[in-house]
């Protein structure tokens, strides 16, 4: 699992960072750092490897978007992770046949 926090900041030199542009584009700078590792990965690749190359990848994406933008390790407290491509099943879904 790749776990990492994003950080982005509220306001730039050009005034406040809408959250809904700066949830946006995120996700797609999230989408390009994401496909660039894969799409340069060799079988045999480790997960923790590519992991640090997606981190490193998307920083410096949205740093040249949003200066002062960081990736880094899960420390806040009180934030639900998010998991992505798992399925998790919950308590009250019904049983699986």
């Amino acid at each position: 699992m790749c776990k990492f926090e994003v950080g982005l900041p509220v306001r730039s030199l050009q005034g406040e960072i809408l959250l809904e542009e700066a949830q946006a584009a995120a996700a797609d700078m999230a989408n390009r750092a994401a496909f660039r590792v894969l799409s340069e990965a060799h079988p045999g690749d480790m997960l923790a490897e590519l992991c640090g190359r997606f981190k490193v990848t998307y920083e410096l994406l949205l740093q040249e978007r949003f200066k002062g933008s960081r990736i880094g390790e899960c420390r806040s407290l009180g934030i639900e992770t998010v998991p992505f491509g798992v399925v998790l099943e919950r308590s009250d879904d019904p049983p699986k046949d």
